[in-house]
């Protein structure tokens, strides 16, 4: 019988009280984690540039935001910091927040549709290693030896912040699933536009993951001029046999696995029918899927490498620009034209 008596309710707003349960004790531990890693990685180096016959420059998430500002690019350097420093901290202390509040309410349902949307945006400076990593130790091979302007190296900070951003965004999904009376997703609306949209960013995708995103030349002494094209699926597989297996994920996980699969999936519920189940996994991809903030992360490191040598982006920065923004809208049709019935 208890079971079946109603949520008590908090004077002053009407809406039911969050009961707790093991599951908020277990978000609340990895919301603890997630502020040490977080925390941990603001302290210790993050990359580590070796220019051709120079010293080793190591960099820190801050001395990156510094790097960005002392090159005369403050713009680029504040979005670094405040997606890499001020969203971060914001976010876990929203989630703090959400977990100690106890009121269920329409308010705090939006606060974690937010929080979803917009926490992927933390792993820009990730991305933006990894498109370093990946960019500038190509070039021709000399003895056994990859010869290039600079070899980039990922550190154990950005690792921490990397895990730091993931645990939070599984944080944020624990506790919204936690929440009482949780609406589940009904069918889509499969009109026109919607199928349309869900096309061409499968088509979009493609063409991103086939085409080259930025070329880069410039003179190594002694060596002469060396070239190299930074593709997506080729890169991330010669950034694994450098042993930077973390950058190599990233990029596999966040701009080429999770993309592919919520392009199958946004298709399958445009063109046949999807149970809750299935539009859930469809949503909750959106927060991994990275195509546009790899496409942001891809013009600031062109603008970062024009200090270092000629770099162009080619045809397959601009079909990641578009499938992002097609990714974008296709979560917003998803999300605001799903059919009542």
């Amino acid at each position: 019988m208890a079971d079946h008596l109603p949520s008590p309710k908090i004077p002053g707003d009407g809406g039911h009280k969050v009961q707790r349960t093991a599951g908020h004790y277990i978000v609340l531990a990895g919301m603890v984690t997630a502020w040490a890693l977080l925390i941990w990685s603001y302290l210790v180096p993050t990359v580590t540039f070796q220019r051709f016959l120079k010293s080793p420059e190591t960099f820190s998430i801050w001395r990156g935001v510094e790097s960005f500002w002392n090159a005369g690019n403050p713009i680029l350097a504040t979005i670094v910091f405040v997606f890499s420093m001020v969203f971060p901290v914001a976010k876990l202390l929203a989630l703090c927040a959400l977990w100690f509040q106890f009121q269920h309410s329409k308010k705090r349902e939006a606060a974690f549709v937010w929080l979803e949307f917009l926490g992927k945006w933390s792993m820009l400076d990730v991305l933006i290693i990894a498109l370093f990593v990946g960019a500038i130790r190509m070039g021709p091979v000399i003895g056994g030896q990859t010869i290039s302007l600079v070899e980039g190296r990922s550190e154990v900070g950005i690792e921490l912040y990397g895990a730091a951003i993931v645990l939070s965004m599984l944080c944020t999904m624990g506790l919204a699933r936690l929440e009482p009376n949780r609406h589940e997703p009904g069918p889509t609306s499969q009109r026109p536009l919607d199928r349309i949209v869900a096309l061409a960013f499968a088509v979009m995708l493609i063409l991103t993951l086939t085409t080259p995103v930025f070329w880069v030349s410039g003179k190594v002494p002694y060596i002469g001029t060396i070239e190299s094209e930074f593709r997506l699926l080729t890169t991330t597989v010669k950034m694994a046999s450098w042993n930077q297996w973390s950058m190599a994920s990233a990029l596999w996980i966040w701009v080429i696995g999770s993309p592919i699969l919520r392009a199958i999936l946004g298709l399958w519920v445009r063109f046949r029918p999807a149970g809750p189940k299935v539009m859930r996994l469809t949503m909750g991809l959106d927060e991994w899927a990275m195509l546009d903030v790899f496409a942001l992360g891809t013009a600031m490191v062109q603008v970062k490498l024009g200090d270092l040598a000629e770099c162009h982006l080619l045809s397959g920065f601009w079909m990641c620009l578009v499938a992002g923004i097609l990714g974008i809208l296709d979560s917003i049709l998803l999300r605001t034209r799903r059919s009542s019935a």
